[in-house]
């Protein structure tokens, strides 16, 4: 299994850019015989959206508290 994750630049977000890199990973990553998966905490909405865009499904969930300000602070 090969994780994916991607940070865009601010510069090129709302752009596409993450949902296509994500994509032509993941073909990548089937090419070579692995499973490419997508982690994202819930509480990250722009990440989950764009796992969502790429084909990603949930298939399990991990759980962690966070203060209310750094959760704000991700979904700016």
């Amino acid at each position: 299994m090969y994780q994916i994750g991607v940070d865009v630049l601010p510069e090129y977000r709302r752009k596409g850019v993450a949902s296509a890199l994500t994509s032509k990973l993941s073909l990548e990553i089937l090419k070579l015989g692995k499973v490419p998966f997508y982690c994202a905490a819930w509480s990250n909405i722009k990440s989950v959206r764009n796992a969502i865009k790429s084909g990603f499904y949930p298939a399990w969930a991990e759980l962690t508290a966070r203060e209310i300000d750094f959760v704000n602070n991700i979904n700016k």
